[in-house]
């Protein structure tokens, strides 16, 4: 059997850490979780809800006192 490919894509794989490592060290943000890698609409779909819902809270108890 050949390890050629095996080898290649370990390598690819921890290039590719290392490489967003550095670059989320320079922006200044946490590593994203491989959710958000592997589905970054999704996760940037529920952060927009999440705050719309805080809104609507917020709303509400500014209409009820």
């Amino acid at each position: 059997m050949n390890f050629y490919p095996l080898i290649g894509i370990s390598l690819g794989v921890l290039l590719s850490y290392y490489i967003l490592k550095i670059l989320a060290k320079r922006i200044n943000k946490d590593m994203p979780s491989l959710g958000e890698l592997m589905y970054p609409m999704h996760h940037s779909d529920s952060r927009r809800d999440k705050i719309n819902q805080r809104k609507a809270k917020l709303a509400e108890k500014k209409g009820k006192h």
